[in-house]
């Protein structure tokens, strides 16, 4: 059952922001709440909502790897100073949800984090509201994982620089090696913790990643396997989902493999695929200023028409 809990809140919104160029301050309200579930572990969902008489869509967005949902709290807050509601679940292992640090036994679990933290969204939505879900990196190939299992029915998709394919290679030895590793050894780690070269051309990105201790720069040789795994069953299985997706790529990824999602998503009916003059690999950072922007406008384009009232500001609301 969901439960409040004490968030960072607005102060964890000023946190992320520190150094960078967020969105307008408006009044919106910035909490969390954990959901405890039968078999699973304990999962933490961010809310970023501003006057919910101006909310004319929710959107369900989960983060990279390495990272939680905290960083995304900038793009949140734009969001929802035009009307959405963005919901930002740590999945388990990350964050504040429960679970192993940094381990996974089976991708599934993950998407199932995606559906368990998208019914409690769709619980909370008033009735006719489109649902969204997004996600970036590894959270955009979870949520492609999740569309293309048709565990979740959302109106319209944004997946930014899903993590569909990858740079580096991985052998067919290291792969039996890695699969027949057992519960043991696939809770090895490295002793030297994850770079996050390539990430960001903000260098206050680096910084705040090697000062945050919820980060997960130590994962287990289990994650790794259940990554690649994951990487194979979006490419193998047939793509079903009808609803309108927006894939935005970064053309300085140097992390993803972006010729992957240009195959398995180029030229499908419903499907709009873009690449953005980002510099390296997160779109979320280094065009923090300009996304939500051009989310926005493709959700214009295929339909969701945003309300043209006065907005949260004008109506003087307040948290």
């Amino acid at each position: 059952m969901p439960h409040a809990a004490s968030a960072r809140g607005v102060q964890g919104a000023e946190w992320m922001c520190k150094g960078r160029a967020c969105g307008p301050r408006v009044p919106m309200k910035v909490g969390g709440l954990f959901v405890d579930r039968s078999g699973a572990p304990r999962l933490f969902i961010r809310r970023v909502s501003p006057d919910p008489e101006a909310v004319w869509a929710h959107l369900l967005l989960v983060h990279a790897s390495m990272v939680h949902s905290e960083y995304y709290l900038p793009l949140a807050s734009d969001l929802a100073s035009r009307g959405v509601a963005v919901w930002l679940p740590d999945l388990r292992g990350h964050g504040r949800s429960g679970g192993v640090p940094g381990h996974l036994t089976a991708w599934r679990d993950h998407v199932r984090d995606v559906a368990d933290a998208y019914q409690v969204m769709q619980r909370e939505a008033a009735p006719g509201t489109p649902l969204l879900l997004g996600g970036e990196s590894y959270g955009g190939l979870v949520a492609y994982l999740a569309l293309q299992g048709q565990v979740v029915a959302p109106a319209a998709s944004v997946l930014l620089s899903p993590a569909l394919g990858l740079t580096f290679a991985v052998g067919p030895a290291v792969r039996w090696c890695l699969a027949h590793a057992g519960p043991v050894l696939s809770r090895i780690r490295p002793v030297r913790p994850l770079g996050y070269v390539g990430i960001s051309a903000d260098p206050y990105i680096g910084r705040l990643i090697e000062s945050d201790r919820q980060a997960s720069r130590h994962y287990t040789l289990g994650f790794l396997t259940c990554l690649l795994d994951a990487v194979d069953q979006a490419a193998a299985a047939p793509w079903a989902n009808a609803s309108p997706l927006l894939a935005l790529l970064s053309a300085g990824d140097g992390v993803c493999d972006n010729r992957v999602a240009q195959q398995l998503l180029g030229g499908r009916p419903g499907i709009t695929l873009r690449t953005l003059a980002a510099p390296q690999h997160s779109l979320v950072a280094d065009l923090s200023g300009s996304l939500a922007g051009e989310v926005l406008a493709w959700l214009d384009g295929v339909g969701f028409r945003r309300p043209r009232g006065r907005s949260a500001t004008q109506r003087g609301w307040s948290s």
